[in-house]
């Protein structure tokens, strides 16, 4: 009976021994697989500028490169690919992180412009951020920064031959596609601030106007866009360029214009001078020298006064570097800074 009741006892034993392994093998053999997903089939919005490639794959010929926007996914993966649709046709993306495969060695540096402090064989990187052709990436040794300027990649098709679009007519309503990269804007004025930038696509127009405006449906609600022409008001002086980053040919004040074409940050437009190309990003024009102005342990109301007043007529901007005892001994002088469009530094209350 003894020995009845220990083989019993050993067999209970090992049958909780091996449950758990049973379990967790049944539970990894019926995991599915991850091919088709279609948990998000329609709009969804990439938050980070993206590249498109004609198959699933980060070593496929990428196809184009688009500024942060809403796509129409068609169909999803579960590894993160999605098939996009759109103006040049249907391509893949990938939606889960902004990867990009370097497809030859490339110097990396601590910061853009800077000194070459290694190499990264060919790979695939996330990227943290990007900068014009500058992309700050992740490595083994922390962020750094790679320039893709001149790495190869596949040409990008021609755009599809659209069918002539005349000009909306007066209440025109309805779908109508626009053949250049536009912005919108909340009223139906140039000088108005820019809300979002649309490559070439067909919108709703909700109602078109006489003189070229007219107002469409986006996905941050409605917005008026220019419809007869690539038209751009540039809220600033601009230097002008035979070729993207060459030697600077002219200067252009603040003005509407008529884009021609657009590399990036650059923008060919119409001038006086025929075709010229001017940079129209945020910060200085790459490749150019620059200096920065600083004024410390202000603001005095009579120095300061007097340096606000001379920069103002030679239309420069500089930072000043305040006491928080000058600040509140002349607030009005401090709030005269700021309107001007200067900075403002930290030099503590008494310095």
């Amino acid at each position: 009976m003894r020995r009845i009741y220990r083989f019993g006892l050993a067999f209970l034993v090992c049958l909780l021994l091996i449950q758990p392994v049973y379990i967790a093998v049944t539970a990894v053999n019926d995991t599915p697989a991850q091919t088709e997903d279609t948990s998000i089939i329609g709009q969804q919005r990439i938050s980070w500028r993206f590249v498109v490639y004609d198959e699933p794959n980060f070593r496929a010929p990428v196809r184009g490169a688009f500024d942060p926007q809403t796509v129409n996914i068609i169909s999803q993966q579960g590894d993160g690919w999605a098939l996009i649709r759109t103006w040049r046709g249907n391509f893949w993306v990938y939606v889960r992180d902004n990867l990009r495969f370097l497809t030859q060695p490339m110097p990396i540096f601590d910061r853009i412009g800077g000194r070459a402090a290694g190499t990264i064989p060919p790979q695939l990187v996330r990227v943290l951020s990007q900068e014009g052709t500058w992309l700050q990436i992740s490595t083994w040794l922390g962020p750094r920064f790679v320039n893709i300027q001149g790495m190869p990649v596949a040409p990008e098709p021609e755009p599809p031959v659209e069918p002539p679009t005349p000009p909306p007519t007066p209440g025109q309503t309805g779908p109508h596609y626009i053949p250049w990269r536009f912005a919108t804007y909340l009223e139906p004025n140039f000088r108005t601030t820019i809300q979002d930038f649309y490559n070439p696509q067909t919108v709703d127009i909700v109602q078109a106007r006489e003189d070229g405006w007219a107002q469409i449906a986006t996905w941050r609600g409605d917005r008026w866009v220019y419809l007869t022409d690539n038209r751009l008001f540039i809220d600033r002086d601009v230097t002008l360029h035979n070729t993207p980053g060459g030697p600077v040919v002219a200067r252009l004040n603040s003005q509407v214009v008529r884009i021609l074409d657009q590399d990036g940050d650059w923008f060919q437009i119409s001038t006086w001078l025929g075709p010229r190309w001017a940079f129209l990003g945020r910060g200085p024009v790459p490749g150019t020298k620059r200096i920065a102005l600083t004024f410390d342990d202000g603001p005095h109301p009579v120095h300061t006064a007097r340096l606000l007043d001379a920069l103002a007529a030679r239309d420069v901007a500089a930072t000043f570097y305040v006491l928080g005892s000058q600040v509140s001994a002349n607030p009005q002088l401090a709030a005269r800074i700021v309107r001007e469009g200067h900075e403002i530094g930290n030099h503590s209350y008494s310095h």
